[in-house]
């Protein structure tokens, strides 16, 4: 018996080392396998252009292209399963929306006989109710009563005189131009403490940014640019373009530019300028790898740095 549970404790111990062995393995391949891209274009009259991504043994893949005709075109594949987009998932959201479009204008072509009936009904009760003679009220009578006293129909047109004289209209003026000055002053001083604020605010970041925390944070974020450029960066890269503005100086500027850019993106760089005519044409096939740990190690110190901390705590 106690060979039996020796045994079972034996065989649940290897499958339990098997299991980190698999899981370790995963985890090595998620972080240190390289994640590569590869891009072509080519300009003649029309652009064409296709980008592959692969990830873990090609069994993660994203491919696009793009074409004048078709536009912008991408998947996601799963070993060789697409993940999105799904067209089976549209075709069926398409089917429903079209039945149930049918469903609804059956309905609405039955219940169209029994709202025009009850429309109808409608109508005729409102002529009744409109041919009745409106019923008077005891308010209304005790109202009229006492509009006959002649002393109140006397304070009444008082007050109308003093409403339409000369004085209650300059007094309704005068009113109106305080309120609009009061309003006024109001806006200035709103006005003047939103400059304050911002003017508050410019030198407070203006401190910020010759302080020394701040240029201590440049810094290390500098170094993790370097750091992520220096991985990310393409390994291969062959370029041939040629190019034309028209003008000859524009056409100078632009070459300037990119044998700036060449040392930016080593590669074999074909560059073909036209200072008469003008025009564009030109491909491209760059390839390049990088492990998914890079990124991840550059995201966790940003986030354990405690100066960006500070920094966040400041303005947020």
């Amino acid at each position: 018996m106690l060979g039996i549970i020796l045994g079972v404790l034996k065989l649940l111990g290897i499958l339990l080392l098997l299991l980190l062995i698999m899981i370790l393995f995963l985890g090595i391949c998620v972080l240190f396998y390289p994640i590569s891209y590869c891009f072509q274009g080519e300009i003649k009259g029309e652009a064409k252009g296709k980008i592959v991504i692969r990830w873990l043994f090609g069994m993660v893949r994203l491919k696009g292209s793009y074409q004048k005709d078709t536009g912008f075109l991408y998947g996601i594949y799963l070993l060789l399963f697409k993940i999105y987009p799904r067209e089976e998932k549209k075709k069926r959201i398409e089917k429903k929306s079209k039945k149930a479009s049918g469903k609804r204008k059956k309905s609405g072509n039955g219940r169209g006989g029994e709202s025009h009936i009850a429309e109808s009904s409608v109508v005729e009760n409102n002529m009744v109710e409109a041919r009745r003679p409106p019923k008077e009220s005891a308010c209304s009578d005790q109202a009229k009563d006492a509009g006959r006293i002649p002393g109140i129909e006397t304070i009444k047109v008082q007050e109308k005189e003093e409403k339409t004289g000369f004085l209650f209209k300059l007094r309704g003026i005068y009113q109106g131009v305080v309120k609009k000055i009061q309003g006024v002053i109001k806006k200035i001083q709103e006005i003047g403490k939103n400059i304050k604020n911002a003017l508050s605010e410019i030198e407070k970041f203006s401190e910020f940014v010759q302080s020394k925390e701040f240029k201590d944070t440049l810094c290390f974020l500098k170094e993790q640019k370097r750091y992520l450029v220096r991985h990310i960066a393409p390994k291969k890269c062959v370029i041939e373009a040629k190019y034309g503005t028209g003008n000859p100086a524009s056409t100078g500027e632009i070459l300037a530019i990119l044998s700036v850019v060449r040392t930016f993106i080593p590669g074999h760089w074909r560059i073909y300028p036209d200072f008469e005519n003008v025009l564009f044409e030109g491909n491209a096939c760059i390839k390049g790898r990088f492990p998914l740990y890079v990124i991840i190690l550059v995201v966790y110190r940003c986030y354990r740095n405690d100066m960006i901390k500070e920094i966040y705590r400041k303005f947020d």
